[in-house]
Formats: C-alpha cells, structure tokens, sequence
C-alpha cells in the first residue's frame, strides 16, 4: 500500500504485473472460480467438452500447489461457492467443504480432505 497515490488521500494497493502460479486446467479452461473467503484456496471448475465429467481443482494461493482435484459434475459447472470464515486455514487443520452448481441439475457439498461428496441436493436446470 501506497499512501495518497493516484490522486486519493487514503492507501491503494498495487496489482501485480506478473504470473505466480497457474493452474493445470486441461481442455477448454475454467467455467467459474473462487476464492475460499479467507483468500488462502483456490477453486477452479474445469471446462471440458465431450467428457462426461467435469472437473474442480482446489489449489493453494500462496503456493500454487494443487490441494484437491474431484470428477464434479456431468455438466457445465456455473457455481462454487466456499463457507464464510474469519481465519486462515492453519496447516494440518481440516479444510473447508465447497459447494459446486451445475447444468447437470445437482448441487453438491464436498469434503475436500476426503474428495467426495458430503451430500447432493437437486435442483431445475
């Protein structure tokens, strides 16, 4: 943070201008992602065409390594959605579940640490 930068009394932060980590998406890239709402992970629902199942890769954003990878939905993912905490996720601890939306007509609650599903609800597409 800067104070009084661009012309504003208070601090701004500055964006990066160069790639820290990328994630190993295959196919035709990501249809939606999200960041946990401590900042510390990552989701990225996977395009894939003519497969029957589309992927969620969890990384970590401060390393860039891949957490979690699940075969996700039989259709286009269009939501991810993580639950709201106020703490970063120590190291060892357990992670967060993640909610995954698709076409597919399913909503899906997943336990990260395992990588399978808690439990699926439906919904109209």
């Amino acid at each position: 943070f800067e104070e009084g930068s661009a012309g504003g009394s208070g601090p701004w932060c500055r964006v990066p201008n160069t790639v820290l980590h990328s994630v190993p998406v295959e196919g035709e890239g990501c249809s939606v992602c999200a960041f946990s709402s401590c900042g510390t992970l990552l989701a990225v629902a996977v395009v894939a065409s003519g497969v029957k199942s589309h992927r969620i890769v969890v990384v970590s954003a401060s390393e860039g390594t891949v957490v979690a990878t699940m075969e996700a939905h039989r259709d286009l993912i269009y939501d991810l959605q993580w639950p709201k905490q106020r703490k970063a996720i120590a190291e060892g601890s357990p992670l967060p579940p993640l909610m995954s939306v698709s076409a597919d007509g399913t909503v899906k609650i997943w336990n990260l640490d395992r990588r399978e599903v808690f439990t699926t609800a439906f919904h109209p597409a």
